[in-house]
């Protein structure tokens, strides 16, 4: 079995990585893992597993055709990742969350080739809907929900492909980030004064780094084809519900206003993941694991 992996010293991917090699322990034919990004100080706990690492900016360079064509499977988990990221380097933006994307699927001559991509649900925009499930009507509204939709279109252009509508990530994984909404909640309400919570009352809904990764094995496990949101349902609440449940897991007394701001996204509604359910897939990991987690992480 042959495994490539883009974005392997990511977020999420870096985790998406540690699981697969679970999974190759399993497999009784030979197997090998390409693990791409354009740096890796932050996964060197996997330096000796048997991964080949190879150090590729793909704005600028391609995979050798070879390893391309011979992948069983293909984890695109490399991107440019946040609405205000984005907005601020929409060139750089468009070349990884797009151009890239677009490249390597072109490149691709193998049909055989299964690929699991992480999409987003910021594609959703300022859906009227409630409550959004993969028949949602798509209607992105920032540069970075337009490209990674502009991603998914490319992945979804093969038959053998699964794109994974990813809610906000949480939890710590190789390559943690403290900027994601959760995580500077926390932070903020450890270390100020207050909390100032723009449209406190927008719904946000948020799924474990670690069951993310577990439902791209998943996706690839059992073959799973088409539009997957992965989202943990627990966890659709406001953002003002969120603060609240941070400060009374931490049992910490930091006031919360509203204040104000606006979401370049403009999400606003629960996310629906009956179609994954269905297929089999259990969450494991709750918001107050991921809470835990940040609060141990910031100790440090």
């Amino acid at each position: 079995m042959n495994i490539i992996v883009t974005g392997a010293n990511g977020y999420v991917f870096s985790s998406v990585l540690n699981r697969l090699l679970l999974l190759v322990s399993y497999v009784k034919e030979p197997s090998k893992i390409i693990a791409i990004d354009n740096s890796f100080e932050n996964i060197a706990p996997l330096y000796n597993s048997g991964i080949d690492f190879l150090q590729l900016d793909l704005t600028k360079e391609d995979i050798n055709s070879v390893y391309l064509n011979a992948a069983d499977v293909i984890f695109i988990g490399h991107g440019f990742v946040g609405a205000p990221k984005c907005e601020g380097n929409k060139e750089y933006a468009k070349a990884v969350n797009q151009t890239s994307v677009e490249t390597l699927v072109g490149q691709l001559d193998n049909k055989f080739t299964k690929i699991c991509f992480p999409s987003t649900n910021s594609i959703y925009g300022c859906s009227k809907q409630r409550e959004c499930d993969e028949d949602t009507e798509i209607a992105p509204l920032s540069v970075y929900a337009e490209t990674k939709y502009a991603g998914e279109k490319a992945v979804m252009s093969r038959d053998n492909t699964a794109a994974l509508r990813l809610s906000t990530a949480c939890g710590t994984s190789f390559k943690t980030r403290l900027d994601l909404l959760l995580h500077d909640f926390l932070i903020q309400l450890k270390t100020s004064d207050e909390l100032v919570i723009y449209e406190p009352d927008f719904i946000r809904n948020f799924v474990h780094v670690n069951d993310i990764a577990r439902a791209f094995e998943f996706a690839y496990g059992n073959d799973l084809r088409g539009v997957y949101n992965v989202v943990n349902e627990d966890t659709n609440m406001s953002k003002w519900e969120i603060a609240i449940k941070i400060k009374q897991l931490l049992n910490l007394d930091t006031n919360i206003v509203k204040g104000p701001g606006k979401d370049l996204d403009q999400r606003n509604y629960r996310i629906s993941s009956k179609k994954l359910l269905d297929e089999g897939f259990e969450y494991r990991y709750s918001l107050e694991d991921a809470i835990r987690e940040i609060d141990l992480f910031t100790k440090r």
